[in-house]
């Protein structure tokens, strides 16, 4: 099996479907796509054996953000430096990645992040890959992409690859998640494509 169809789903890798994936991503504003079910199912299997084995920290500063984080887990690590997910991700948004950064996420109840006025805001590609399981959009947890207004709001989605290219004054943030999420957690991996 080639590197590439060990880590994502056969459908996503034919020829037409990858072009059809790019032309959307440039229509789009701001330019996004979201792949439902991108993954191979092996290496979902695998990911969420990992996670359940994790050992999150709370990461908090609490005018910024609260939420936890976790050490990549070995699934995830290999994914980010697979020089194979970084040439197709480079095709579907049409920029040469040759890093992906990214944090292991999660949020529940009363966890957040707040967008900054105060930091430069870097232009680029930010990434999600979703591994929430029965999340509801009421319960707060998704992250805005806010440019004066709202201009995408991506819902947690297990198996969900989100791309989105952040402009000069774009930003983003995780909505606070309320109270009737209970115990229920949104589990993601964020970053950036460089």
């Amino acid at each position: 099996m080639d590197e590439i169809s060990h880590w994502i789903d056969p459908e996503f890798l034919q020829t037409n479907i990858v072009q059809a994936i790019h032309q959307q991503f440039q229509m789009n504003k701001p330019k996004s796509i979201q792949l439902q079910q991108c993954l191979h199912t092996n290496r979902i299997k695998e990911i969420m054996n990992e996670l359940g084995k994790a050992q999150w920290q709370e990461k908090k500063i609490f005018d910024k953000y609260v939420y936890q984080t976790a050490t990549l887990t070995p699934t995830l690590k290999k994914f980010c430096a697979s020089a194979a997910i970084q040439k197709l991700l480079s095709v579907l948004v049409a920029s040469k990645i040759k890093k992906i950064d990214a944090e292991l996420c999660s949020f529940g109840h009363a966890d957040y992040t707040v967008m900054q006025d105060e930091i430069p805001v870097k232009k680029g590609i930010t990434f999600e890959l979703d591994f929430t399981t029965d999340w509801k959009e009421e319960w707060g947890g998704y992250t805005s992409f806010v440019d004066n207004e709202e201009k995408l709001r991506v819902l947690p989605q297990m198996n969900t690859l989100t791309l989105v290219k952040e402009e000069q004054y774009m930003q983003h943030f995780v909505k606070y998640v309320n109270h009737q999420a209970k115990e229920k957690r949104r589990i993601f991996l964020q970053g950036t494509l460089n």
